[in-house]
């Protein structure tokens, strides 16, 4: 038996039956949208071991590389970017925040860990992995217990050094935080810039500098991006008619949806779909 998997590219909100989950950073890196320049809220907790490999964290405007046997914790809805050299392994457990165990509150990376606790980090994650394959009533309690050992490993590394917290955001990076969390909730309901600068009391070109001296990119990239990352979701994965598509993402236009699709893809939604279209 697995568990069943959640998806960062589109909850917005940790179910409150939420189990805990673990798979090999291979099987994550395939099944959620990481992007070191886009930053994404995680609907979970996330606790992250690499075994081989390396790569770059981002949160907010301070971004680190890390390398093999780093740790990570990164708690639920706070925006992040991840990017990985290639060849990286390692292993994923996604933990619901929904007061069955103490998480830590503030994003930790361990670049260097004793190897001693080492192994007690490998032993943990695969004892997770290891329950979640396990049938039987009573995985999920013992994966609860598992996951409850994980986080007093990344907690007690905090403890014993302060300094593997990620910076604290400074008020620009909370605003990006807070603008990408919005995005999450209100991408499929056609709003512009100005609406969420107004949800965010600030102005729009305000919100625009914000993100572009944080990531490169203006505000109004965000918002397409996920509507298109949702459309090319939904073409691949269901048999909902373009026009239907264009109406839950907030268009009610079918036809400016898919002259604006074709624009960003560079492939018209009939064609994305044959082409990309999941068995």
């Amino acid at each position: 038996m697995t568990t069943p998997t959640h998806d960062f590219s589109s909850a917005t909100a940790c179910p409150a039956n939420a189990a805990p989950q673990c798979m090999t950073l291979t099987a994550a890196t395939a099944q959620f949208n990481w992007s070191l320049a886009e930053p994404r809220p995680a609907p979970m907790h996330l606790f992250l071991r690499v075994t081989c490999g390396g790569g770059r964290i981002r949160i907010g405007e301070d971004v680190r590389g890390f390398g093999a046997q780093a740790a990570m914790s990164l708690p639920m809805h706070m925006p992040f970017g991840l990017s990985f050299t290639p060849g990286t392994k390692g292993w994923v457990a996604l933990l619901p925040d929904n007061g069955q165990m103490v998480l830590p509150e503030v994003p930790i990376l361990c670049n260097s860990v004793a190897p001693g606790d080492q192994r007690d980090l490998a032993q943990r994650f695969e004892m997770l992995f290891q329950e979640s394959q396990a049938p039987g009533s009573d995985r999920l309690e013992a994966m609860l217990y598992v996951s409850g050992l994980l986080s007093v490993w990344f907690r007690r590394q905090l403890a014993d050094n302060p300094k593997l917290a990620l910076a604290e955001e400074a008020p620009r990076g909370d605003l990006l935080q807070r603008f990408l969390a919005l995005v999450e909730e209100r991408f499929d309901r056609s709003e512009s810039v100005i609406d969420y600068a107004r949800r965010l009391d600030v102005t729009p070109t305000h919100l625009t500098r914000i993100c572009r001296r944080a990531t490169g990119k203006p505000a109004s990239h965000f918002i397409q991006s996920r509507v298109m990352e949702m459309a090319r979701e939904t073409l691949a994965t269901t048999d909902l008619r373009v026009s239907e598509i264009a109406e839950e993402l907030g268009f009610s236009d079918p036809a400016y949806f898919t002259r604006r699709f074709t624009a960003t893809i560079g492939e018209s939604p009939s064609q994305y779909r044959r082409l990309h279209r999941h068995a």
